[in-house]
């Protein structure tokens, strides 16, 4: 997907014509001065590059053609939403965008009781915990544990104790919450902790997504 933007020169009123195909073709008009903004497909794009560059030596007129990210560009794929991460969420019931992440973390043992669980290499979150490299929001959490108990597993941020989010296990191995929408900034460090006694191989993640 293309974003482009024409401006007829002075003295001059253009017409770009794709030529293909037929019927409901692009078009590109503008009077002398004028500006238009057109969102084209990239074989649309492709089969307007001659014209537009020829036109553009002769002096006829000026533009510019941006890349759309993801988030802007228009959904052609007929699902119900604005752009395509609206459109993702709407097929995953609004869980699943285009820009969604996971992590977690855990702790193996039996008897894990009151403390943090560990995330990459095995490091315990309060010493290095997810670092979130964008500002982003946490809209999922779900935890689980080996056997059905009761536990509640917490998610902090830059060691400090406060808790941001959490899901509490009552008698049950595993839960979820997909009902979340808390901002995060980037920068932010992520920690997770299992507040409950004898808790087995407790884990914990969490989705968070761009904003």
């Amino acid at each position: 997907m293309y974003i482009v933007t024409v401006t007829a020169g002075p003295n001059s009123s253009i017409n770009v014509q794709d030529p293909y195909p037929t019927e409901d073709k692009v078009v590109i008009e503008a009077g002398p001065g004028e500006t238009v903004v057109e969102e084209l497909q990239d074989s649309q794009y492709d089969r307007l590059y001659g014209q537009l560059e020829k036109m553009k030596a002769l002096g006829l007129l000026t533009y510019t053609a941006l890349n759309g990210p993801a988030s802007v560009v228009a959904n052609d794929s007929g699902v119900p939403g604005t752009t395509v991460a609206d459109a993702l969420d709407n097929l995953a019931g609004g869980v699943t965008g285009a820009s969604d992440m996971m992590i977690g973390g855990g702790r193996a043992g039996s008897t894990v009781s009151n403390v943090y669980l560990r995330g990459p290499g095995n490091v315990p979150m309060n010493l290095a915990g997810y670092v979130v490299p964008f500002d982003a929001k946490i809209v999922g959490i779900s935890a689980a544990c080996r056997n059905a108990q009761t536990w509640t597993m917490e998610v902090r941020k830059n060691n400090n104790v406060a808790v941001i989010a959490s899901i509490t296990l009552t008698a049950v191995e595993r839960d979820y919450d997909n009902t979340l929408d808390i901002n995060i900034d980037a920068g932010d460090e992520l920690q997770f902790y299992c507040n409950g006694l004898n808790i087995n191989a407790p884990s914990g993640s969490v989705i968070l997504r761009r904003r």
